[in-house]
């Protein structure tokens, strides 16, 4: 089997998905899922976040502070990503009933 082509059924209509680089899947049925857009704004978020925590005085109350909101944002890209891939694979799942995982 071909790394990163994954079949997930065995019936006669089979689903074929591939990972890609410009877009996140493409099935069999030629359909592409797009990458998430908004993880450009947070990872923007998070560059300037993190070079503000650079700047504190470690151990501090404002480094502190600063560690959080990194972490939070850390947070909400990881929430993120999650929550694109789950509403991917459930509307693929939706419309071909008999995928299995």
């Amino acid at each position: 089997m071909i790394p990163g082509i994954y079949c997930l059924s065995q019936s006669r209509n089979k689903l074929v998905l591939t990972r890609g680089i410009t877009s996140l899947v493409t099935t069999s049925d030629e359909e592409k899922f797009a990458n998430p857009k908004n993880l450009n704004k947070l990872h923007k978020k998070l560059r300037l976040a993190q070079k503000s925590l650079k700047r504190k005085t470690k151990g501090s109350n404002n480094y502190q502070k600063a560690r959080l909101k990194v972490a939070r944002i850390h947070a909400r890209i990881k929430d993120s990503r999650l929550d694109y891939t789950h509403k991917r694979a459930y509307s693929i799942n939706q419309r071909k009933s008999n995928c299995c995982s």
